[in-house]
């Protein structure tokens, strides 16, 4: 007897059996959506730096730079390499005013508790202010002055070796 006949001749457990199956992605599909959109506790981390840049921790990407962190300023730190050589922040970025009021409202609100801003991309693109680190650099809004960011966000060596951005591991 092939499966085909089995199937036909048991047509009460082949209806669990795929009830079983269907029940069992629903479930696969509900967990992956949830653990996706749970936003602070998904375990993504960038980088951020309180010191201008002379050292960088791993935290939250949904932070809303600048904040607050051991009573200093934290802005988002793009950590580099080059080759083999030592890690350095290549870059600073920071939201303008504009941007972080936004973004601050959404995730302050109990009713948004886990939930992504469907527009913090467009904010990260035309609202954000980036310099290379050092006191002696002024921030420069991405949008208003679009050569000079492109300059600061491009991180070669010395020869023109190419930089590679680190990302902190993913906590679970």
């Amino acid at each position: 007897m092939n499966i085909r006949e089995w199937l036909n001749n048991n047509p009460r457990i082949t209806t669990a059996v795929t009830a079983i199956v269907i029940v069992l992605a629903v479930i696969v599909i509900v967990w992956n959506r949830s653990s996706q959109e749970s936003g602070p506790s998904s375990g993504y981390r960038v980088y951020y730096s309180d010191d201008d840049g002379k050292t960088w921790f791993a935290d939250d990407w949904q932070k809303v730079p600048p904040f607050d962190h051991n009573g200093r300023q934290a802005v988002r730190a793009h950590v580099f390499r080059i080759g083999t050589g030592e890690p350095f922040v290549g870059y600073l970025e920071k939201f303008d005013a504009r941007a972080q009021k936004i973004l601050n409202d959404f995730y302050n609100d109990p009713a948004n508790r886990g939930k992504f801003y469907n527009e913090r991309h467009t904010l990260e693109e035309r609202n954000i202010l980036v310099k290379r680190p050092g006191p002696e650099h002024k921030w420069v809004h991405v949008e208003q002055d679009r050569e000079q960011a492109y300059r600061i966000k491009t991180i070669t060596g010395p020869a023109g070796e190419t930089a590679e951005e680190l990302f902190p591991k993913r906590e679970y």
